[in-house]
């Protein structure tokens, strides 16, 4: 039998990592004085959007924070025990965030239930003021922020300043028509506010929790590996394969394939890697190639495809 591994350096996925981390780090240095100045101004101009903004902010600390500490513990080098590093600790961290949302839209919500029954006092000019200033520091911090396509850590803590964008314009909104004399509008946005919160969260959420259950990434299909594997020439059968994410971006494979009798083996598994590569763009590729008739437990997988076979 022979095994095969696939894993090329990535010195640039490393640099990204870094830099990542150093946004992150000033992103919550900035937001937690824009939340002591949104929570400021919102008990003292009556806002609950400003509350709830405050809120936003406040969680985004702990998930930037969070998403900048799962960084650096995935830059950390693999070891015996964990020998796939720590990268899994940005999926961690993503559905993490994900869970800060809910408790904070829930707030959100009740609080406005029990204000749209008693509309209290605004103060409307204020309530714009501050807002503006949020929405601003929010605005910034969502360019700056931008992630890098498939990092999921990241997508997380992006979610949170699009959470905390909306709410600052949902809050200027609200001024305006405060201003009008429509005190319902405060409670009445934030509502609105807070389902967008829950449905941010539930996506994020499912796609952590998809990773964490190794299931297959989504643009991959395990039977479609499986049959263009089987139809490298030499290959009889391929069975027991497997695709799951290691972390954002990073994905990997194994699988057994049965080559002919006589057959050139070396060739086979280079043109199954190259596949592979090329084709499904997995970086961590495992291959076992067995003779025929060799035996094997009861575990194999239920992916599999025989030569000559067609999806």
């Amino acid at each position: 039998m022979r095994r095969a591994h696939r894993r090329p350096p990535r010195p640039a996925d490393a640099r990204a990592r870094a830099s990542d981390q150093r946004r992150l780090a000033a992103l919550a240095g900035l937001f937690a004085l824009t939340t002591a100045l949104e929570a400021v101004g919102g008990w003292w101009t009556g806002s609950l959007a400003l509350l709830a903004d405050a809120g936003h902010l406040m969680g985004d600390v702990a998930a930037l924070l969070v998403s900048a500490g799962a960084l650096w513990l995935a830059q950390r080098p693999p070891r015996p025990r964990y020998t796939y590093g720590y990268h899994r600790a940005e999926i961690l961290a993503a559905l993490g965030n994900a869970a800060l949302l809910v408790p904070l839209a829930v707030w959100i919500v009740l609080e406005a239930l029990e204000r749209l029954r008693q509309p209290p006092t605004i103060f409307g000019p204020g309530m714009a003021a501050i807002a503006a200033v949020g929405l601003g520091v929010n605005l910034f911090g969502l360019a700056l922020l931008h992630p890098r396509r498939g990092n999921l850590n990241l997508r997380s803590a992006w979610l949170h300043l699009v959470g905390d964008v909306l709410g600052s314009v949902a809050a200027l909104v609200a001024a305006a028509l405060v201003l009008l004399g429509a005190r319902w509008a405060d409670p009445a946005v934030s509502l609105l506010l807070a389902g967008l919160l829950l449905l941010g969260a539930w996506n994020v959420g499912r796609e952590a929790v998809a990773v964490l259950l190794e299931a297959a990434p989504p643009s991959v299909d395990p039977r479609a590996l499986a049959h263009r594997l089987a139809d490298v020439p030499g290959v009889r059968d391929v069975h027991d394969v497997h695709v799951w994410t290691i972390a954002s971006g990073r994905y990997a494979v194994s699988a057994h394939a049965v080559v002919e009798p006589g057959g050139d083996a070396a060739a086979a598994l280079a043109e199954m890697h190259r596949r592979v590569g090329e084709e499904f763009h997995l970086d961590h590729v495992t291959i076992q190639i067995e003779p025929p008739g060799f035996a094997e437990g009861p575990a194999c997988a239920p992916v599999r495809a025989k030569a000559g076979d067609r999806e």
